[in-house]
């Protein structure tokens, strides 16, 4: 499994579109889920999670995801399950589903296929750039 190269000053990227509705809030991530870039995805899971309304996570256009961005997505869905709402995952790329597989986290997440509704291409809600 390869990494992304760093952009400029060294940090890997990480891009979210939100497409919050009434019913169901759809997160589109693109890019690498890791230590240096899980806390803007929890803050706009955090920020966006309500009582009830299901949470789709689109994971088609994730490139890398280590320990801590799956321990962000574990604490994501029982956090989702404490407020009586379904949080499901779109599939990743192969390279990404070998990790959820290789750590027994393919049967602990809702999936969804790949075909499944996309976000919006343009961000609703722009995610802070990782600190450096």
């Amino acid at each position: 499994m390869t990494r992304a190269s760093p952009t400029a000053g060294g940090h890997l990227h990480l891009h979210i579109w939100v497409d919050d509705t009434p019913a169901r809030v759809l997160i589109r991530v693109a890019g690498d889920l890791d230590l240096a870039t899980v806390s803007q995805l929890r803050q706009v899971v955090d920020g966006h999670a309500r009582t009830g309304q299901s949470m789709i996570l689109d994971l088609r256009e994730l490139e890398f995801i280590d320990s801590m961005g799956l321990a962000m997505l574990v604490r994501a869905r029982h956090r989702a399950h404490a407020r009586g709402a379904p949080l499901q995952l779109i599939e990743p790329p192969a390279s990404v589903s070998a990790v959820f597989r290789l750590t027994g986290l393919d049967v602990v997440f809702d999936w969804l296929p790949p075909a499944a509704p996309a976000a919006p291409a343009a961000p609703a809600a722009p995610a802070a750039p990782a600190p450096g």
